[in-house]
């Protein structure tokens, strides 16, 4: 019989201390990472900016009626901006992706969606949740 096998936090390395244990075999991550991850996605899309979202087929475009700014989002986009119109955070987007998608590549995928979110929050497109 095989030993349980250690799971290491995949964003371990990228900060001055260790990583504590991780908990979650599905989702390679310790607290502290999912938690500074989950705070990315606590925003809040405005109104306006959810009856300017405007899907066809797997792309979207949305429309920002405060900057007059048309933004068009690839299929990756327009699957993670839906996830957070359904309320999801950011490690529940990153276990549906990893299912989704049949991607091994978690680090990949997680700088990527670390981006997308941060690009939303400068362009307007998410917000503060107080806002």
């Amino acid at each position: 019989m095989e030993k349980d096998k250690k799971i290491t936090c995949i964003l371990e390395g990228k900060q001055s201390e260790g990583c504590l244990p991780v908990q979650d075999k599905f989702l390679p991550l310790c607290d502290k990472h999912k938690t500074e991850l989950n705070q990315l996605t606590a925003g809040r899309i405005a109104d306006s900016i959810r009856n300017n979202f405007i899907q066809k087929g797997d792309e979207a475009l949305i429309f920002n009626q405060k900057n007059g700014g048309l933004y068009s989002l690839n299929p990756t986009g327009t699957f993670i901006f839906k996830e957070l119109l359904a309320g999801r955070t950011f490690c529940e987007i990153l276990l549906v992706s990893i299912a989704a998608f049949n991607t091994d590549d978690i680090i990949k995928l997680a700088e990527d969606y670390k981006s997308f979110i941060e690009d939303l929050y400068k362009f307007g497109l998410l917000g503060k949740a107080h806002e």
